[in-house]
C-alpha cells in the first residue's frame, strides 16, 4: 500500500535527518526535514505529522527563531499527547530545555519537567543533569553540586553507550564548568 510505504519513508527521512544532524550534514538535513514535511502533507498520518513537528521545532530553536520554536514545541507536544505518542513528554522537555538553554532561561524547566521521569535509564540520567544545570542557574549550588557528585560516583564507564551518551557527557561539562570544579573536570 503506498500510504504505508510513504510512512515507513517518513520515518526513514526523520531518521536520516537526525543522523545528518549529528553528522554536521546541514544540506542532508534540509533535505531529510524536507522531504518528511512533504510527506506529511501527502499522507494522513499523525505520527509522521508529530515527527515533522517535531523537527520544525528543532530547526527554528537552531535557527534562533526562539518564539515560533517555543509554539512549535508546545503544539508538538499537544499533538503528540492527543495521539498517544510515548515520546511526546520526554521530547518536549528534551526540546523545552534545549530553547530555555538558548534563551538563557534554562530554570523555566524545574516549573515544568519533573525530576523523577518515568522513561529509560539513559534519559532519566541526562534529564537529572539537565535539571542540575537548571538548579546552578537559578542560584541552587548545592543541589547541583550534590547531583554532580552523585553522577561522578556512578563514573563514566556507567554511562550508557546510546543516544543519549553524548548529550549527558555535554550536560555534565556544562555542569562542572558551571561549578567551576576542577577536580571534576580532570575527571571527565
Amino acid at each position: 500500500e503506498r500510504s504505508g510505504a510513504r510512512g515507513a519513508a517518513s520515518r526513514r527521512y526523520g531518521e536520516a535527518d537526525t543522523v545528518a544532524v549529528w553528522a554536521g550534514a546541514g544540506e542532508l538535513a534540509s533535505h531529510c526535514a524536507d522531504r518528511l514535511r512533504s510527506l506529511a502533507d501527502e499522507i494522513d498520518e499523525p505520527r509522521v505529522r508529530w515527527l515533522s513537528a517535531l523537527i520544525e521545532g528543532f530547526d527554528a530553536t537552531m535557527e534562533c527563531r526562539f518564539d515560533a520554536a517555543e509554539e512549535l514545541i508546545a503544539a508538538c507536544y499537544s499533538t503528540g499527547g492527543q495521539i498517544g505518542e510515548s515520546e511526546a513528554f520526554t521530547t518536549y522537555a528534551a526540546q523545552f530545555f534545549t530553547l530555555g538553554s538558548h534563551r538563557g532561561r534554562r530554570g523555566e524547566m524545574l516549573a515544568r519537567v519533573p525530576d523523577d521521569l518515568d522513561t529509560t535509564e539513559s534519559v532519566a540520567r541526562t534529564f537529572g543533569i539537565a535539571h542540575a544545570i537548571a538548579y546552578l542557574e537559578v542560584g541552587q549550588r548545592d543541589v547541583a553540586r550534590t547531583i554532580l557528585d552523585e553522577a561522578l560516583e556512578r563514573g563514566l564507564a556507567s554511562i550508557p553507550a546510546d543516544f543519549m551518551q553524548s548529550s549527558l557527557l555535554i550536560g555534565l561539562v556544562i555542569l562542572t564548568l558551571g561549578l567551576d570544579d576542577a577536580t571534576a573536570a580532570e575527571r571527565l
